[in-house]
Parts: structure tokens; C-alpha cells; sequence
């Protein structure tokens, strides 16, 4: 209904890669493309060079600000964030520098197929946007899309309805794409559509996203998650954020992701297909988690067992988290099992470091049910916290295990699991195929036999 874009008005290639750092680089060729004063973008050359995901795409990329040009040799305001070192391309855009308070579109309700239908408020290539106090309903491809190096989409209301039968269609309420160096997606309501807040790679050019804050948004009734990631990006903060009644809560898929405060429940309500709090999938690298509050779920942190990895998954830590559901058959399953495909992360490849501090859950009492499971080469993986739930059949309140279970390796290296407290309905930590030491504390709450082993 509203759209506006930018245009791109030419590019030039550098004569040579770039290493993260540099503030300089030369053009294959002088000319009118790049301008001291104004924002560019550098464009990877190569298709694969930051996961597989966004090589469709072209690669990495990133804003940067011209402050000087002498024939072919430019200069940077600041230092480039990443390596491009099969070769990259310098772009200038003319960009869209919009504002918009107040406006509300009413769509028609109407897709006409899986990725076409109503657009409220779309912007690409934009430059500085802000969309404040806006209202879509209706829009049901999205509400409000925004593709800009600066991007702030905030106290806006977006509404997309019958979540169930958009389960398997492009729907999103609030989505922001690549190309983007600032974004805030802040004090929204969002209800409906398939991924409700969505960082996604439709409908825009190369690019990384970078620095996106998404926080105090209230979203409900999605039908797949109420927070998306789709593409790569880094330095992305999910925070004090407010979901309820989603598929799942929160799909990550990129690295540097700092989560805090944000409150889930009442997950698998679509299918049940997924039904979990935080699903860790594809290309997940480094998490900072700290202060969730999780209830009814049937899995807390998830990583699916059928995912391909991009990358190994790693240095995680998830600290301060409470969960109360009495339907829950885990706290945190992290089922990492490795590819056969060449490129992505093996069956025996070490993973990155697993920091679990200071949980407080209680799960279902059902068969098998465990605070913790993890599978795969964990490095110095940390576990401690309290326990209540497990049983008929005991299981390992902790239970941390290889990669190819019922054989002989791939499991965790130099575990730790310190103070753990659990009740009756579990049995004391488990630890298969681990490498080097097992240091192992912990006591039962009414357990028998209940104290302290080393």
C-alpha cells in the first residue's frame, strides 16, 4: 500500500581484499561512484564466504562511510568489520530517507500465494527510516518491511490473522532484511502471521545485518515463531520482549546473539511440531543468555537433531533461566548430531564451550524426562542448578552423550556438573564418552540415597 525505495547509483571494484581493520583500500578505477561525505556499501565478491545461507545472496557485506577520495585511493571513517579476501565491490546508493508517524493501513486479508499478498509499509534501500506509532492490519504478506542502513520501527501495532492456515506462507507482521548497520524493533504489538518480529533475507541485495535490537515487544499467535532469524547476521540483542501462544518463541540462526528477560509461554499451539522456548538452528554460533522466564513448554533451548549446522555450535551460555512447566520432557536439549554433507559440521567435530548456570526448572514427571540433555563434543561443558520433576522410569536429571549414541565416542570433553540439586523423581547426573575428567557434585532433594559424590 505505501512503498518507497532507494536506487543504487553504481559500483566499483577494490584491487585487491580487504582484512578486518582496514580503513583504506584502492579502486580498480577512478570515477563519479564514490563520494566523500556520504554512506557506501562494501558487496563481497565471493558467494560462500560467510555461511551457505547468505552466499545466495552474495556473500558478506557491510555500511561504511566515505570521509576522503583521491583519484582511486578512499578513505574510511572507521575500520571494516569483516575479511573479504576473495575481493569485494563498493556500492552507492541513493537512498530513501523517510519518516512516518500515525499512518494505518488496512489491507485486503487476501494472499494470492505462498510468497505474494498485501504489503502494508514496505522501504528498501533506505537510508535513515523511522516508522513510529504505525498500525497494519490486514497486510498479510507483511505488515511493515524496512530494508535501511538505519532502521527504527517503534510503538507500531501490526496484525496479521488466522496464524493456522498461514503456517506454510511468507506472513510476517514486522520484518527487517539485509543491508541494514542499525536496527531497532522496539515497544510493538504483534499478532499473528507465521514469524511475527522476522530478520529475513526476501527481497534485498547482499549484506549482512548487523547491530539489531529487538526489545519490549508483546507478540501472540504465530504460527510458526514469535522471533525470527533467517539469514546471517551478528550482534543481535533479544530482549524484555513478551511472547505467548507461538508454535515456538525464539529462532536463532546467527552468531553474537545476547538474549535477556524476555518472558515465553504457551508454546506448540499451531502444530506442535516445534513447541519450545528458544530453538538454537542453523548457522547458531556464540549465545549470551541470562534471565528468561519459560512456562508451559515442551522444550526450553532446543537444538533439533536433523539440523545441518553451518558452522559448529558453540561458546553458549544460558544462566539465570526459569522454567515451570509441568508438560516439559526437558529444560535444555541440545541434540547436536553432525552432517554427512561436506561443508557442514561433522559427526566428531568439537564444539564450542556450554556454560549452564544458575537454572531453576520444574518439568513434567514424565518417562525420561531431564533438566539437561546434550549430545556432541562439547568443550568444558558447566552444568548447575535445581531440578524438580523426572520420573516414572528415573532419568539422569543431567545427561550429557555422543554424538553416535550406543558407540563408543563423541562425547562430552572435560565436563563439569557441580551442585545440582534434583528430586526424587531423578536419577544423579550421566556422563557418556566423555573426555578427560568428570568432576561431579551434586545432592538429592528426599533422593536416596541422597549426599555427595567426587
Amino acid at each position: 500500500v505505501l512503498f518507497a525505495t532507494g536506487a543504487p547509483v553504481g559500483n566499483v571494484n577494490l584491487t585487491a581484499g580487504l582484512t578486518a581493520g582496514d580503513r583504506s583500500f584502492t579502486l580498480t578505477v577512478s570515477g563519479s561512484v564514490v563520494v566523500a561525505g556520504q554512506w557506501h556499501r562494501l558487496e563481497s565478491l565471493a558467494t560462500d564466504d560467510f555461511t551457505r545461507e547468505d552466499g545466495v545472496l552474495g556473500g558478506k557485506g557491510e555500511q561504511v562511510f566515505v570521509i576522503g577520495v583521491n583519484g582511486t585511493a578512499v578513505t574510511l571513517a572507521a575500520p571494516v568489520s569483516y575479511t573479504y579476501s576473495q575481493g569485494c565491490r563498493i556500492v552507492r546508493d541513493n537512498s530513501a530517507e523517510i519518516t512516518m508517524e500515525g499512518v494505518t493501513v488496512h489491507g485486503a486479508g487476501r494472499l494470492t500465494d505462498v510468497v505474494n499478498g498485501d504489503i502494508g509499509i514496505q522501504i528498501l534501500l533506505g537510508g535513515q527510516v523511522n516508522l513510529i506509532g504505525c498500525t497494519t492490519q490486514l497486510c498479510d504478506q507483511y505488515g511493515i518491511y524496512g530494508s535501511a542502513r538505519q532502521l527504527k520501527i517503534s510503538e507500531s501495532e501490526a496484525v496479521i490473522e488466522g496464524y493456522a492456515a498461514l503456517a506454510d506462507r511468507i506472513s510476517y507482521p514486522i520484518a527487517f532484511s539485509n543491508q541494514t548497520q542499525r536496527v531497532e524493533v522496539t515497544n510493538n504489538v504483534v499478532q499473528g502471521g507465521k514469524e511475527g518480529i522476522c530478520q529475513t533475507s526476501i527481497g534485498s541485495g547482499p549484506g549482512v545485518t548487523q547491530n539489531a535490537a529487538v526489545s519490549y515487544n508483546t507478540i501472540k499467535g504465530c504460527a510458526r515463531s514469535g522471533i525470527a532469524t533467517h539469514d546471517a547476521y551478528e550482534k543481535l540483542v533479544i530482549s524484555f520482549n513478551n511472547i505467548d501462544y507461538c508454535e515456538q518463541g525464539i529462532d536463532i540462526r546467527g552468531r553474537h546473539t545476547v538474549l535477556s528477560k524476555n518472558q515465553i509461554s504457551h508454546t506448540g499451539t499451531a502444530d506442535g511440531t516445534l513447541d519450545c522456548a528458544v530453538q538454537l538452528g542453523s548457522g547458531v554460533g556464540e549465545i549470551v543468555a541470562e534471565g528468561q522466564k519459560i512456562s508451559d513448554v515442551l522444550r526450553g533451548w532446543w537444538i533439533p537433531s536433523l539440523v545441518e549446522h553451518e558452522v559448529a555450535p558453540g561458546n553458549i551460555s544460558i544462566t539465570n533461566d526459569n522454567i515451570e512447566s509441568d508438560r516439559a520432557t526437558h529444560g535444555i536439549l541440545l541434540d547436536f548430531r553432525g552432517s554427512d554433507t561436506a561443508g557442514y559440521a561433522q559427526n566428531g567435530d568439537l564444539l564450542g564451550t556450554l556454560n549452564l548456570s544458575n537454572l531453576n526448572y520444574r518439568i513434567s514427571t514424565g518417562t525420561f524426562s531431564r533438566g539437561v540433555e546434550t549430545q556432541g563434543r562439547w568443550s568444558n561443558p558447566h552444568v548447575d542448578g535445581r531440578f524438580i520433576g523426572g520420573g516414572p522410569s528415573p532419568s539422569a536429571c543431567v545427561y550429557m552423550h555422543g554424538t553416535n549414541v550406543g558407540g563408543t565416542g563423541n562425547g562430552p570433553v572435560n565436563p563439569d556438573t557441580v551442585a545440582v540439586a534434583f528430586d526424587t523423581g531423578f536419577n544423579a547426573p550421566a556422563v557418556q564418552h566423555s573426555t578427560g575428567l568428570w568432576k561431579n557434585r551434586f545432592r538429592g532433594i528426599g533422593h536416596t540415597p541422597a549426599g555427595e559424590v567426587v
